[in-house]
């Protein structure tokens, strides 16, 4: 929980001090549109699961609602095509029914880092800007992880493994409204779908046989996040 309260309280002043900083920049008339740009934005909102119907027992289960902090960057080329890099934290605890005694001493030493779940994405971005407003949708490819699990009971004779790793399509559209040449209020919204299986294995070796047990699942990881926050223009 401090770990959170710290990336959240870094986050907020990232913010504050850009607005401090670029407030102060208001002068001359907002540029062109359709120009070469380096933006940056940060956000934050709520991160919602569109997983629907997982199995808790081997998959884990997550609250419905998350805090989520975002930073990307976009680079736009003269006209109306550019490129975007996204790095997503999301914020919550997978309850898990294998859990035990060595999750209570890694939470002790490590408190809050199993609340903390990334994601990534690359893509292209397509704008189109009017005054002081912009609509920028996008799509990507890219990454996320809720974590990886392995617990192994009874010297061995029950062994359980579980990937959460995948690949992921990812799309969103971003409003935006310029507050002044440097700075831009927005509005974002983005999905993220999946495109491997999480994978759970349970191993059980029963009279000296083993016996394999496996469940995947394509849902787990598709979600939704809505959110607000501030983009930067660097460079245009």
């Amino acid at each position: 929980m401090q770990m959170l309260k710290s990336i959240i309280t870094s986050f907020f002043f990232l913010v504050s001090s850009a607005l401090c900083t670029y407030a102060q920049e208001d002068g001359g008339s907002i540029s062109m549109p359709y120009g070469r740009s380096l933006q940056l934005s940060m956000a934050a909102g709520c991160n919602f699961s569109l997983a629907g119907d997982v199995d808790q027992w081997w998959f884990g289960d997550r609250q419905a609602g998350a805090f989520e902090l975002d930073w990307m960057v976009s680079y736009m080329f003269p006209g109306h095509w550019g490129v975007y890099a996204d790095l997503r934290l999301k914020f919550f605890r997978l309850r898990d029914a294998q859990e035990g005694l060595a999750e209570d001493i890694f939470d002790t030493f490590f408190p809050g880092l199993r609340r903390l779940h990334p994601s990534f994405s690359v893509g292209g971005v397509y704008r189109y800007e009017y005054g002081r407003w912009g609509i920028y949708p996008r799509i990507g490819i890219g990454w996320q992880s809720y974590g990886y699990r392995e617990s192994t009971k009874d010297s061995g004779a029950w062994e359980f493994r579980r990937r959460t790793s995948t690949m992921t399509f990812n799309a969103g559209m971003t409003g935006a409204f310029r507050l002044s040449r440097r700075i831009s209020f927005i509005l974002d919204m983005h999905f993220q779908q999946p495109l491997q299986k999480s994978k759970a294995t349970l191993t059980e070796i029963r009279s000296g046989e083993e016996i394999r047990t496996v469940r995947r699942t394509s849902s787990l990881g598709r979600e939704l996040t809505l959110s607000c926050g501030i983009r930067l223009h660097l460079c245009e």
